[in-house]
């Protein structure tokens, strides 16, 4: 299935924003686990909000 210029946009945006929530999440664990504790509480906001956006935008066709 060939997927055209819009489509092919939309894809490669979200897969940008979904290694982006990733990141965050998988830094936020690094934090926790190395025992920075503020630092990881600032970043577990910011990736609650980034996967609840993605998860949003993934429903938006």
């Amino acid at each position: 299935m060939s997927v055209g210029g819009r489509a092919h946009t939309r894809e490669r945006i979200m897969r940008r924003f979904a290694l982006i929530a990733g990141a965050l999440v998988l830094l936020t664990l690094l934090f926790a686990v190395s025992g920075h504790w503020v630092l990881a509480a600032i970043l577990a906001a910011a990736s609650v909000a980034a996967v609840w956006a993605f998860v949003q935008a993934r429903g938006v066709h």
